[in-house]
This record gives structure tokens, C-alpha cells and sequence, in this order.
């Protein structure tokens, strides 16, 4: 995935937000941090590594300018793209059009059952996310299972994709939880706090106070750090439900000095790879620390501890634990 060294995200405009230049030759972006159908959009530009070719206009879908219907796009609604003298709106023809015409990683597989399933997949995303919304006002684990059986059905059909819970989900987009992609951000930059990117870190958001100077959280949500509490950082835990299936193989819970140089997909290789499975956490650990030394040269490492938990094992499910204490002797360091 292509990625750009630092955006610093703009804070939300509102009805007293003056009106930008349109149609000048820069094509724009007008989103909702907080909306769904803004995020698919958002994601596309940002895995593309199009940050800094297409403008960002956040606005405040709760107080929006007059502007934006009267000048930008009558349907008053985001996302909406404006590019080459006009605005695409509705947000899967928007991903479309966005793949399409500008450079970048593609969304879609170059296999032609493969595409013609990515477009079935596009096609269900409203239904799938209207069940899943729905279900929110009466019992979501019941109502929404529905929709995720669908969904997981579905994606059975190939056997590559990217990786997660140790289970091959062919998809051609993962689960982000990443500052730059939900509604943290939002809640973050409302409360004059600041979300961007160092230089030497491409990639990682980071929460900062107005000053731009401290404390660069890698989080949203955290127990102490009071210098940033009023600035968006919150301590509410959030949850997701998920239920295990028989293709789900293991669970990796690990600190974030193994995800600042693992990804996802490298971490359940890692394990995977592992015969024996008392030497999992103990081998993903050695990578990491192999990883850090090569990717972060020059700075301090972080904690690196990790923990895989094994589903349908002949006996009970196996917790492996290890940390950087015996991987530093491991790896000879």
C-alpha cells in the first residue's frame, strides 16, 4: 500500500467556513471523519498513496456550509470528488472512478472471475451495511449475524487475501482501526487536538497536543496521559464481538512495539509457519526485534511482548506467552 510521509488532518468545516477555491484544477475530496460511506472513499485515496493529490475537505455534516449544496454538490451529501471540472458523488462509483483514473495500487484483482466477484462484493456493501447498522437498535450479535455469515460465505470463494485472526479473509480490504480512518480522528481534531504523521514514520498517525510538540500517542484511547484528555484522547474501551469459526486458527494479542514494524499479514505468516506452537509468540518476538533494528535503526526499541492463543486443538486451547527479555538472548543482542 502506497503511503505519503505526514498529512496533518484538517479540522472540520462548518457554516461559518469560508468558501475554498472550486474547480481550480486540484482535486478535492469532501468527507465526514464520523460517516461510513465517506470512509470508503477516504480509504481508497490514502491506499492508493494519493494523499497528496487529492485535497481533504472534512465538514460538519451537523452544521455544514451552505456552499456546498449551493456550489459543490446539490445533493448535499459526502463523499463527493471534484475533479477535472466536476463532482462525482455516491461512494462506490466514487471508488470506482478514483481507481480508475488515478495511479496507484489497484482496488481490483487483475483475474477476470476475481474482478467480476470484487464487483458482486461492491454491489452488496449497502445491503451489508444497512443489516449491520439496523441491528444496532435491537441486539446486534443476533440481527447481524445474518449479514456476516453472508459475508464470510462469501468471501470463501478464493484462498488469497490479506490476513487476520490467523483466518484468510478474500477481501480486498482489511479491518483498519487506524487513527487516520475512523471517527477518532474526528472526535481528536474537534477537540483541538492534533492527528498527523512524523517524517521518519510514514504511515503511523500519531495524537498530539495543539502544539504539534507532544505526546505523538500511536492511540486514541488510553489510561493516563492526561496532557491530552482534553484533546480528544478518551479511556472508553472499545469492543468488537466476534464469533469463532472453524476457519479461525489463532489469535495474536501482542504490544505495539511488534505492530510499529509487523503487519498483519507478516505476523500471521510468522505463526503460521511455526510447527511447534509453544514457539510461536516466541518466534514472532524474534522478528519483531530483527524487524525494529532494521526498520527503526537509531531508535529506542519499544516493548515487544506477545501472546498467541490456538483454537480447535485436539486438547485445550494453547496461550503462548514470550518477551523481549528472552528474545534479546535469543537473537543475541
Amino acid at each position: 500500500m502506497a503511503t505519503t510521509a505526514q498529512e496533518n488532518l484538517p479540522p472540520p468545516l462548518d457554516s461559518k467556513a469560508e468558501l475554498p477555491p472550486l474547480f481550480d484544477g486540484t482535486p478535492r475530496l469532501y468527507i465526514s471523519y464520523s460517516c461510513p460511506f465517506a470512509q470508503r472513499a477516504w480509504i481508497t485515496r490514502n491506499y492508493k498513496g494519493l494523499q497528496d493529490k487529492i485535497k481533504l475537505v472534512p465538514l460538519n455534516l451537523q452544521d455544514r456550509p451552505a456552499w456546498y449544496k449551493e456550489k459543490v454538490y446539490p445533493v448535499n451529501k459526502v463523499p463527493a470528488l471534484e475533479h477535472n471540472g466536476k463532482v462525482i458523488g455516491e461512494s462506490l462509483d466514487l471508488i470506482k472512478y478514483v481507481d480508475s483514473n488515478f495511479e496507484g495500487p489497484s482496488l481490483l484483482p487483475d483475474d477476470p472471475e476475481k474482478r467480476k466477484f470484487a464487483d458482486e462484493l461492491f454491489s452488496h456493501i449497502d445491503t451489508f451495511t444497512n443489516d449491520v447498522y439496523t441491528s444496532f437498535k435491537g441486539d446486534p450479535a443476533k440481527q447481524a449475524g445474518p449479514a456476516f455469515d453472508y459475508l464470510e460465505k462469501a468471501l470463501d470463494k478464493f484462498d488469497d487475501g490479506p490476513c487476520i485472526y490467523g483466518c484468510v479473509l478474500r477481501s480486498p480490504y482489511g479491518f483498519l482501526s487506524s487513527l487516520a480512518y475512523t471517527e477518532e480522528a474526528e472526535r481528536i481534531t474537534q477537540s483541538k487536538g492534533l492527528v498527523f504523521c512524523l517524517n521518519d514514520e510514514p504511515g503511523v498517525y500519531r495524537v498530539w497536543m495543539p502544539n504539534g510538540e507532544t505526546p505523538g500517542l500511536a492511540i486514541s484511547r488510553a489510561l493516563g496521559d492526561y496532557c491530552v484528555k482534553d484533546y480528544g484522547l478518551i479511556s472508553v474501551l472499545h469492543v468488537m464481538q466476534r464469533n469463532i469459526t472453524t476457519r479461525d486458527q489463532f489469535v495474536i494479542l501482542a504490544s505495539d512495539g511488534v505492530w510499529d514494524v509487523i503487519s498483519n499479514q507478516e505476523a500471521v505468516e510468522i505463526v503460521s509457519s511455526v510447527v511447534d506452537r509453544e514457539k510461536a509468540a516466541k518466534r514472532l518476538v524474534e522478528c519483531a526485534v530483527r524487524a525494529w533494528k532494521y526498520k527503526k535503526r537509531g531508535i529506542a526499541m519499544d516493548d515487544i511482548s506477545a501472546i498467541c492463543l490456538f483454537f480447535h486443538s485436539s486438547s485445550s486451547p494453547q496461550k503462548v506467552e514470550h518477551n523481549l527479555k528472552d528474545s534479546k538472548l535469543q537473537a543475541g543482542i
